[in-house]
Formats: structure tokens, sequence, C-alpha cells
């Protein structure tokens, strides 16, 4: 085998990493993707952006990744990426040693070059892009710019729905019933068999929850059969890896296979990882935020927010781009679906910046084994339709029969879930043991079990509504229970009013005068809450305004409009300076990122890992992140975690597109140039 380029790139790098730690953080405004959602707004770090900043809630994926935050947080995207052996391995490689790439053999000026396919053609590559995004344009700009010096012409593909664009469908002469995996969520099936909608090749604009407190949950990303796997990524050993660390019960072997997982990826480049996440919104002076705003964690934005004094009354708007996908909650993958769920509904526990339990609907406690967890459910809840009071048999239920535990009662393939995949593969038995009680039982021990976003981030949906609508699942999502939120009674700090169908998606609600938790003030069967939830929520009405445009957005707001808004960092120094606004950061799990489409209707270059380094080589992501963004959405991304993850580890990353020089350049090149049917000629 040749010389390994990508070897070369992460010996020139690595020197180069520590100073890049502390480079600043700001915000983007872009779709995050849950597993892809998030806990409303900030995705997995339950600070209370969620529920459009509100509550603590926000997805029934907590973060895990899209949707445009609480609102107006998260960035990036996950692509992922299929074949190859993720070596690297055109040309003979460019450079040598500690140095990296070819030293006094690279030019200072390379010449013009056409990379020409195998259809003898220059090479053109798609991307797709939310053209209103106020920074999307210049980073799909950018990347056009910096792909043509490999040789590779962009064509500029442009999308109002950007989430929309990051799904697969099979391919008109495929059965699916003959697939080895496949359809579940947003991936179709195998990649040959199967197609990205709309034609593109890559795709930027979706934020990627990298799961920084447990990272197993990534798995629904970079598996074959991952349920948000859209782009058709295909690596044995990435599965490999991840059944290794969900069966080690030692937590530093865990840390370092999770690490492995992440390096792998910076070589089998399913996508290339642009920077990660700090979030940016605008608050006015008089509304009142919390600690815990500025952590990555819970920070009970439920009673922390209020205007003035902790009273209630009057009301509160948030101004938001962000259009919800689905008001059915299991299958709620984008932030801001969560938003908007959020606010009618709390999810199981929350955890605070020190991984500390927060119990809402229920609270979790390993019985001392690590292997059977006991769950305890609040015996005040209410559902709304007369589905009466919720108990363990609703979560019960919910796990086996929805998350797909046991069995599926609907009419679809897999259960009318986007967990189907995870929950079976995680969790050996769920069995009602009280009233309010019910126990999960673990294939093997994990002491870091409540950490996963499994059960934490779910809401729970009542039983009878289940039963209603089985096996009909269309019927139950578009039931009239789910789309006017009737069925969460005093679940939730808020009451569904009613919300404008269509491009704006404005919601309204009112403050819900039952709210279940005001009753865990004083006494409680799961644990005794602060005493902010006496009287909570602290607003008589909530105005979820949507504004497609943002330009709009943010001059409504300019105008005084609306009481909190996400900030993408074109404005965040502007904002900063105004007398009528208060900016807050808090740091996020995204990582924004470029998807490769590795399906059957994808660019042959993108079929191996290798051309997928090639192109990750020649993008300049200090471009994006210091001079489009402005220094503000968070420092170049290495690799699937944050820098300040403890699943971060810089040695077993390639990294791509820091301190880019010529010599990144002339290795692309090389490595195309061995790339079967590939060639790249000098114009």
């Amino acid at each position: 085998m040749a010389e390994d380029p990508q070897e070369n790139r992460r010996h020139k790098q690595m020197n180069s990493t520590r100073r890049h730690l502390l480079q600043a953080l700001g915000a983007a405004g872009v779709a995050g993707l849950a597993g892809c959602t998030g806990d409303g707004g900030d995705g997995d770090n339950d600070t209370g952006n969620g529920g459009d900043n509100a509550t603590d809630n926000g997805g029934d994926n907590g973060g895990d990744g899209t949707g445009n935050g609480g609102d107006g947080t998260g960035n990036g995207g996950d692509g992922t990426g299929n074949g190859g052996d993720g070596t690297g391995n055109g040309g003979d490689g460019t450079g040598n040693g500690d140095d990296g790439g070819n030293g006094d053999d690279v030019p200072d000026e390379l010449p013009e070059v056409e990379t020409i396919g195998p259809d003898g053609e220059q090479v053109t590559l798609s991307l797709m892009h939310d053209p209103s995004d106020q920074t999307d344009p210049d980073i799909a700009a950018s990347v056009q710019d910096d792909l043509s010096r490999i040789g590779i012409n962009v064509e500029l593909l442009e999308t109002s729905n950007i989430l929309s664009e990051l799904a697969s469908e099979p391919n008109e002469d495929a059965n699916p019933d003959e697939f080895e995996y496949g359809p579940i969520g947003r991936n179709a099936g195998p990649p040959e068999q199967t197609r990205v909608v709309n034609d593109w090749d890559m795709l930027i604009g979706i934020g990627g929850n990298s799961r920084p407190r447990n990272p197993l949950a990534t798995e629904t990303f970079w598996v074959k059969d991952g349920a948000v796997n859209a782009y058709g990524f295909v690596d044995e050993e990435m599965q490999n890896l991840y059944n290794q660390a969900n069966e080690t019960i030692d937590r530093e072997e865990r840390v370092d296979i999770l690490a492995q997982i992440f390096g792998r990826l910076t070589k089998q480049c399913p996508a290339n990882f642009h920077s990660e996440d700090e979030s940016w919104t605008a608050f006015r002076p008089d509304i009142n935020t919390g600690p815990g705003f500025n952590e990555f964690g819970f920070e009970g934005a439920v009673y922390e927010r209020y205007r003035g004094e902790q009273t209630v009354g009057d009301d509160y708007v948030v101004l938001t781009s962000g259009q919800p996908q689905t008001f059915y909650p299991p299958e709620a993958d984008d932030t801001s679906s969560g938003a908007v769920i959020g606010n009618v509904a709390d999810i199981a526990y929350a955890l605070t910046a020190q991984n500390e339990q927060v119990p809402q609907t229920i609270s979790i406690e390993n019985t001392g084994d690590s292997q059977v967890w006991v769950c305890t459910v609040r015996d005040n809840i209410q559902f709304g339709a007369d589905f009466g009071q919720c108990t363990a048999e609703d979560w019960v239920y919910q796990i086996n029969n929805i998350y797909g535990l046991e069995g599926n009662p609907f009419n679809e393939e897999t259960p009318p879930s986007a967990y189907s995949d995870t929950w079976p593969d995680q969790v050996d038995n769920v069995e009602q043991t009280s009233e309010f009680e019910f126990q999960i039982e673990l294939p093997s021990p994990d002491p870091d079990f409540f950490l996963r976003p499994l059960l934490r981030n779910r809401y729970i949906l009542p039983m009878g509504l289940y039963e209603k609508y089985a096996p009909d699942a269309e019927a139950l999502r578009q039931s009239s229970e789910v789309q006017n939120f009737s069925w969460t009674g005093n679940v939730g700090p808020y009451t569904y009013e009613s919300s404008t169908p269509g491009d704006a998606g404005d919601v309204i609600y009112s403050r819900n005068d039952d709210y279940y938790m005001r009753d865990h003030v004083e006494e409680s069967n799961v644990e005794v809450m602060d005493d902010g939830y006496a009287n909570a929520p602290y607003f008589e009405t909530l105005l979820r305004d949507r504004e497609p445009e943002e330009a709009t957005l943010f001059n409504r707001w300019r105008d005084g409009d609306g009481d909190s808004v996400g900030v993408t960092t074109e404005n965040v120094e502007e904002f900063q300076q105004r007398d009528d606004t208060r900016m807050e950061s808090s740091l996020g799990p995204f990582i924004s990122s470029m998807f490769f489409n590795m399906r059957s209707n994808g660019n042959p270059l993108l079929d191996t890992a290798d051309g997928r380094f090639a192109v990750c080589q020649a993008v300049n992501k200090e471009t994006i992140t210091e001079q489009i963004q402005r220094g503000l959405a968070g420092p170049p991304a290495a690799t699937w975690q944050p820098r300040w993850s403890e699943f971060f580890d810089a040695s077993q990353a390639t990294l791509h597109g820091i301190d880019l020089d010529n010599s990144d350049i002339q290795n692309a090149r090389e490595i195309i140039q061995g790339l079967d049917g590939f060639s790249v000629k000098e114009v």
C-alpha cells in the first residue's frame, strides 16, 4: 500500500491543535439534528432554551439534533459516508514525518487543475443549502471556491426547508421488502438500492448532536441501519466499535473506544465537520435567565423565566425562524418540533452541567448492580382527553410497543417512532413493578445508563391514545389529540391554544393552571423540587412567533418585537451594543457539518473514504469559523465531539481544514489522482 496521506495530514496538524482549544465560541442559526433534535433549543444540554426559552424541555430526543434550537441555537449537521478503508491510499502521499506535506517540493503557487471523472468530464458536485440563512450562502460559496483548487466544480442548489432534504427513499426498481435493513426514520435502506431526495451530493445547514454526556447514542448517525443515516454511510468496523463500547462496563475503556470511533470518522470522512457549537440568544433586558443558562445543563427555565419580578402575569413572545416538522413526539427528531412540544409536556428527567439528575415526570435510580434501573413516576400526572392518570403502565406500553422493545401493533414496518432501532439494542426488558414504578433491565451493567438520551429526553403519551388508533399509525399521527395536544393534560407548564398552518407556523399557548409540578414543592413521591415551581410558569401567555425569513426576523427585533430570539453570528456584535437587548451565550452539543451523499444518486467520487477525505482536506474551516461566522459560532470542529467533551481526543483525529496550506491541496490532488477512474489535469 502506498504511503498514507491521511497519516501525513494528522502529523502535520497535531501541533496546532492546542491553540485552537481556546478560540472564542459563538452561534450560527442552523437547523439542528438530533439524532437529531434537542431539549428545546439546546438539544442535549437541558439548559432551558428548550420549549422556546420558556421551559426545560423541547425535543423528544433532547437535543439530538434537528431544528433551529430554542430558537436559533444549534449548528451543524452530521453526515456520514461509506466505502473505502479510510486509508487515503491514492498517490504516494504528500510529505513525510512530523512536518507533513512535501516541504520544499510544494510550490508557493499551485497550477490550476481540473478533476476528471470516469465519464471523461470534469467532476461536478452539487451542494444543497438554504439561501435564506444568514451564513449558509457564504459558507456554500467558500466551499465552492475551496474545491475549485482541487479541480472540482460545485453547483449550488437551494431549498427553503433544509431538514426535508435530509431524507432518502428506495429506488424505483427496488423492493424494500427484500432490503437487509430499513426503511427506518430518515434511512431508506442499503445505499446501492436507495437515493437521497432531490439529488444532492453535499448538504450544509443541519446540526448533529454529538451527545457529549454519553456518545453511545450517536450510533444512530454512524451505523448503516441508523435511523438518521439518510446519507448512506456503511462501515462495518464502526458497528463493531459501537458494540464494544456498549458492552464494556469499564468507563476508561468506553471513553477510549468512543474516541477511536470519532477518530475513525475523520478518516472515513462521512461528513466534513465544520464547527463546534455555542449559541447566542437575545433577550429584552427585563427578562430573567437563571445562572444555568450559560452552561451545558439544566437551567430551570420554567421558573427562572419571568419579566422583572417572579410573579405570574404578562406574556412572553419568542421570535424564531424554526419550522416544526411534527407534533407527534415519538417521531420529533428536530429541535423546532421539540421546542413546540416542550412547552406543553415535560421530558422524563434532565441533567445539570455536573450530570446530576433533575427528575421531571420520572426519576431513575441504579439498583446497585448498574444492570437494573428503577424508575418512579410522579403520582399526580393527569392526561387530557379523558385518558386518565399517568402510571408506570403507560411507560411500559410505550417502551414495548412504540419504541419496539417487544412488538409493533401498528400497520407499518416499524413502530411509529424514531427510536425503534435503539431500544431493542440497548435494553433487554422493561417491567411494571407497582402502580408508579417500573424497572429497566440492560443486557449488561452500565453505570452511565442514566446519562443516555434513550429515556431521559422522552415524553410520555397515554397508552389509551395509542390503543385508540392502533393499528393505523397515520391516523395516530394526524389525530386531533396529537395535532391539538389535547392528550397533555397537566403534564406541561403550558396548554396549547392554536397554531398557524403552513409556513407561518405560529403557536399560541396559555399558562396551565393544573401543572403537576406545583404539587411537588413541599412533598413528593419522587423528589421535592425548587420553590420556584410553586407558581410556575410565570407568564399567562406564550407565543412562538415564526418569521421564515431571518432578515425580517431580526428587523422585527430591532423594531421592538419579541422577548427573545436566537441570534446568528452576523448579528451578535450589533445586538450586543443595543440598549434594548441583553445577549446570552450557551454551549451546545451540535457539530456543524457538510453531509456527503453515498447513495446510488451520489457522485462516484464520494463513494470511497479516499475521495471524501480529499474533499475534506481542501475545505478551509477557519474561513468558515473565523471570517464567515466571525469567531462566534465555535472553533473549527476536529472530530464529532466538542473540545470540552470528555470523549474528545485530538491524538485519534486526522484534522482537516485547519492551518490549510498548499501541501494540503497538493495532497488532496494526489489522493484523487490515485483513485480508479479519476485524474487531475493541469489547465
